[in-house]
């Protein structure tokens, strides 16, 4: 009898211990939201509960990370923020100076959309609706990192995005933030993950509800931010023959998936084991005939 005491007083205390351990984690889990959440607030305008195109531009700020960084729109892709939207990253046209905009510096050219954007705001108009601003370019630069979004008329970053990418990433302050990006650009960069990142760049461009296909300037400058530092040649090229050509205005997903291919299976510059029998989208032959006659 005293041994059947004993079990039961060892199996009580071990159910007391996991208890004391669930309810210490739940505590620590929960002091954890609570700093992710102050984190957010620190960024989110107040009226709004989101973070806006200034809140984006601070947190940029703070990170120490140039809004030119491929590393912010795979933060992007870590919250798996709305596909649709505009990664903001520095080429905005405003539609009424379309051919001057470019010529300006980014800081200067940034302050500029950011006014058009709360003008519109103040005044409680659709950005859709704004004659200073053109919302069916799929894919333009602002000052800000790519979580800024747009869905309908709003630049945000929603609550739930933000505390999920934290979570993932154990990071509850700035300062971890900074460090936690080169080991999530290691995440991106694996070949599985790397896939999957590449056409959420592509996705995430998309602003239309109904928009399947990105313009030639945009996708030249997102291979660049996407594909530049691993396929430098093959960009490079692709982007010359992209603006040269008159057959494509527009490219679309599968266009897009196949150049990714290509760079990774196709021996580069001899196209030795590039086969135009098989199943590769057409602009990409063009693009081969096109390097032979360079070469030749």
């Amino acid at each position: 009898m005293p041994r059947a005491s004993s079990k039961k007083t060892g199996q009580s205390n071990s159910t007391a211990s996991t208890d004391l351990f669930r309810s210490a984690s739940t505590k620590a889990s929960s002091k954890e939201l609570e700093r992710i959440d102050q984190l957010f607030y620190t960024y989110a305008n107040r009226s709004s509960g989101l973070i806006d195109p200034e809140g984006i531009e601070a947190l940029c700020s703070d990170m120490e990370v140039d809004h030119t960084d491929v590393r912010i729109l795979m933060l992007a892709w870590k919250m798996q923020a709305e596909k649709q939207g505009y990664f903001t990253q520095g080429w905005m046209n405003i539609a009424e100076d379309r051919d001057t905009t470019r010529q300006e510096s980014c800081p200067k050219f940034c302050v500029k959309i950011l006014n058009v954007v709360n003008e519109t705001h103040k005044n409680n108009l659709s950005l859709a609706n704004s004659t200073k601003f053109k919302s069916s370019i799929p894919l333009h630069k602002i000052s800000g990192p790519a979580i800024c979004r747009a869905e309908k008329s709003n630049f945000h970053v929603q609550q739930e995005e933000w505390r999920r990418s934290l979570k993932a990433l154990r990071v509850d302050t700035i300062e971890k933030l900074k460090k936690a990006l080169p080991d999530l650009e290691k995440e991106v960069r694996r070949t599985s993950n790397f896939v999957d990142f590449y056409q959420y760049a592509f996705r995430y461009c998309l602003t239309e509800e109904k928009q399947k296909s990105i313009d030639i300037e945009s996708i030249c400058q997102l291979l660049d931010l996407v594909l530049g530092s691993q396929f430098r040649a093959q960009v490079d090229y692709f982007i010359e023959y992209l603006k040269m050509q008159t057959d494509y205005k527009v490219i679309n997903m599968d266009q897009w998936m196949g150049f990714y291919r290509f760079c990774n299976e196709i021996s580069f510059p001899d196209f030795s084991n590039y086969d135009p029998d098989l199943a590769w989208p057409l602009i990409l032959d063009n693009f081969v005939d096109w390097m032979k006659a360079k070469q030749s």
